[in-house]
């Protein structure tokens, strides 16, 4: 098991063995968003033209700013986002069957106790701290290769998300 954060997401796609185990303390008091501000919250954009390396991204719009994620995963991904406190969480997490697996969270803002791993600036120009939270797949659970596979891949491409942090 590995710790992936700063490298490149695209060399890191197919380490499918790697798990990331970063851990950051969790936060309360939260206020889910409603099913119309999900909508608004998550975009596609396309690449520039002369950008023949950068996937197509979803973007994630918050208050503190937005989030690039591969828009590769989009059937598979589901993107949750919630305030609590001074903090924006935004959850990722997919779907085998009925079963729901966390994959990671990113929490904006004022969490004193998280691991740092990026920062996001607002339209008024202030800057707020990005932290992560990934989530193990269980070693028990029976799925299919190519889904787990798939799962571990998600999950890595966390380091295009904060390789996109602006």
């Amino acid at each position: 098991r590995s710790t992936l954060i700063a490298s490149s997401a695209a060399s890191d796609v197919y380490k499918r063995q790697a798990l990331l185990s970063i851990i950051i303390s969790g936060c309360s008091s939260t206020t889910e968003k409603t099913d119309a501000d999900k909508d608004r919250m998550v975009e596609e954009t396309k690449p520039d033209k002369g950008d023949t390396e950068k996937l197509e991204d979803l973007v994630i719009h918050t208050e503190y700013g937005d989030l690039h994620y591969p828009e590769q995963w989009r059937e598979y991904i589901s993107i949750n986002q919630e305030s609590a406190d001074d903090n924006v969480i935004v959850s990722f997490e997919t779907e085998s069957g009925n079963t729901t697996y966390p994959l990671f969270q990113i929490i904006i803002g004022n969490d004193k106790d998280g691991t740092i791993v990026g920062g996001l600036m607002d339209e008024s120009g202030t800057q707020r701290n990005v932290c992560l939270r990934v989530y193990e797949i269980p070693e028990n659970v029976d799925l299919a290769e190519e889904e787990l596979s798939r799962f571990y891949a998600m999950q890595e491409d966390l380091n295009y998300l904060v390789d996109n942090l602006k």
